[in-house]
C-alpha cells in the first residue's frame, strides 16, 4: 500500500510539463528522433548509457526519462544513429524495452 509521501510524489510528477517540453525542443534542434527504452534491471545510469553510446560513435543522446514506475529508462538519439544504438545495446546484452519504429521497419 502506498504511503502519503508516495501519493504526493505521484501527483506532483503528473504535473511535470518541463521535461516533455525540453525534449521537444531538443528533438527539433537535433533532428528526427529515435526513442529507445532499456530495463532499469540492467543497473545502468544515464551517465553509463551516454559513455557507452558515445564510445560507439553516437553523437547525441538526450531526453532521459524513467517510465513505468521506474522500470524503464527512455532516451533519444538521432534517427540516423538508431541502428548503431540498437546494435551497441544488443552487443552489450542490455535488455531493450522499447525499439524505435525505424529499427522495427528495417528488421535489423
Amino acid at each position: 500500500m502506498k504511503n502519503t509521501l508516495d501519493t504526493l510524489l505521484d501527483i506532483g510528477a503528473s504535473f511535470d510539463w518541463i521535461t516533455p517540453l525540453w525534449e521537444m525542443v531538443q528533438d527539433f534542434l537535433y533532428g528526427p528522433p529515435a526513442y529507445f527504452g532499456i530495463s532499469t534491471e540492467a543497473g545502468l545510469w544515464e551517465s553509463d548509457i551516454k559513455k557507452l553510446l558515445a564510445a560507439a560513435g553516437v553523437e547525441r543522446i538526450w531526453g532521459f526519462m524513467y517510465l513505468d514506475d521506474g522500470a524503464a529508462l527512455m532516451f533519444t538519439v538521432p534517427r540516423a544513429q538508431a541502428e548503431l544504438t540498437y546494435r551497441t545495446l544488443m552487443r552489450e546484452g542490455i535488455p531493450i524495452t522499447h525499439i524505435p519504429l525505424v529499427i522495427q521497419a528495417t528488421g535489423v
